[in-house]
């Protein structure tokens, strides 16, 4: 009788559980956002090229020994087309490419997890009352659109939105310590 009874149960619950995934998201949507104090035109230049992003993302601390390698399409003038791949053993392989921009407001991006999935990003700048710059980062990702994989959603949300947040705290840092240059005004 009671082996009956845990045999119910575990079919009740793998019942739930899989018709549960159907209500969960199929996306990963994370936003997040930070004010700087400079211009927008400063966080741009920090944005704008990949290899600058090593000066100030959380990823590139995480793992001493990651190889990186950027490219730019011949007759392309950065932002666009630019590509960075890496390879880490923690951090596996992957690459983010600029699929599009809008000097120096918006920078659209399209990442390669590799097994992890794929992903796009959009940074956007907008200049504040004071003279400083709001940044909103946007990722969303469709890892989640097999059943299975939504329950991984669920879990890794508010790791990839620490990651998020800890790189617009790391360009914030890193923005506000540059020097200042005098335009002269």
């Amino acid at each position: 009788m009671l082996v009956r009874r845990l045999f119910l149960f575990a079919c009740a619950a793998a019942v739930v559980t899989v018709f549960g995934a159907f209500f969960l998201p199929d996306t990963i949507e994370v936003e997040e956002q930070v004010v700087i104090a400079v211009p927008p035109g400063v966080v741009w230049g920090q944005i704008a090229e990949l290899p600058k992003w090593e000066a100030w993302g959380p990823w590139f601390r995480g793992d001493t020994l990651v190889e990186t390698k950027y490219t730019t399409p011949a007759g392309a003038i950065p932002p666009a087309g630019q590509m960075m791949t890496w390879s880490s053993r923690s951090q596996g392989t992957g690459r983010i490419k600029v699929t599009g921009a809008v000097p120096p407001q918006a920078l659209m991006v399209a990442c390669d997890f590799g097994e992890t999935g794929d992903a796009g990003c959009s940074v956007t700048l907008t200049g504040t009352a004071n003279g400083g710059t709001e940044v909103r980062c946007r990722l969303t990702s469709g890892a989640c659109r097999n059943l299975s994989r939504r329950y991984f959603g669920l879990l890794v949300r508010s790791s990839v939105r620490q990651l998020v947040a800890e790189g617009l705290g790391g360009l914030k840092g890193h923005c506000e310590a540059l020097p200042v240059v005098d335009s002269g005004h």
